[in-house]
């Protein structure tokens, strides 16, 4: 027997669901958002957009942020 458990949250639009779940999991794996999305074949642009929707809807910061590389 398995099973499978997804939450998702919602206001006027999508908040969180599975997806961003598995890009903050990557994020935190890889140490860095840039790889994260890389990882999971998805532009770097929309693995942001996604972040910064998540967080405005939210109402706080998923990812803290640094400028710069290496």
């Amino acid at each position: 027997m398995t099973y499978s458990f997804t939450c998702r949250l919602f206001t006027d639009g999508k908040v969180f669901g599975p997806g961003i779940a598995h890009l903050l999991h990557r994020v935190e794996e890889l140490k860095s958002l840039r790889s994260a999305a890389n990882s999971m074949e998805m532009a770097y642009s929309k693995a942001w957009t996604i972040v910064k929707q998540s967080e405005e809807n939210l109402g706080f910061k998923l990812l803290q942020s640094t400028t710069g590389g290496k």
